[in-house]
């Protein structure tokens, strides 16, 4: 049984009252992935959102390197983080690959079910999808940032 005093410190559910995080841990799931364990696929659907209970994962993408495929870690979360967001967005595809860095226990929550959640109780809803939004907010500016700093040492190669 999943305890939601775990959960009620999590980004994702910031703000979110402890009574209310009752009912959306009702909807959870618990999932259980050894150290080293693949478990999340680019590419692959998304249909579940995902909050660390405990351990470390490893997001990663898949990397081209002088013809060879190679997976790169992009950023490592810990507990309490939120992770499978492209469950919420369409075209509800996984953009990045997790791998457990240590033996991790996640609470998921399916796509479908949360949208009923949401629709029922509005409050719940605007609360999570705010947190939600601020979770993608900052991936997008690691991105960016990992971007720029690539962007800054082709500029460097080619005026050398």
């Amino acid at each position: 049984m999943i305890d939601a005093r775990v959960l009620e410190h999590a980004d994702l559910l910031r703000g979110v009252s402890p009574e209310q995080v009752q009912e959306v841990v009702a909807l959870a799931a618990e999932f259980s992935f050894r150290e080293g364990e693949h478990f999340l696929r680019q590419g692959d659907p998304a249909d579940t959102l995902f909050i660390i209970e405990t351990g470390r994962v490893e997001l990663t993408t898949g990397l081209n390197v002088f013809g060879v495929m190679k997976e790169v870690a992009l950023e490592e979360l810990i507990a309490g983080k939120t992770l499978g967001w492209s469950a919420m967005v369409e075209p509800y595809t996984l953009t990045l690959n997790a791998r457990a860095v240590t033996a991790t226990s996640l609470v998921g929550f399916r796509r479908v079910a949360l949208h009923k959640l949401f629709a029922e109780r509005t409050q719940i809803g605007f609360l999570i999808i705010n947190n939600l939004l601020s979770e993608v907010g900052r991936r997008l500016g690691v991105t960016k940032a990992l971007w720029l700093r690539e962007l800054q040492r082709s500029v460097n190669a080619k005026y050398r």
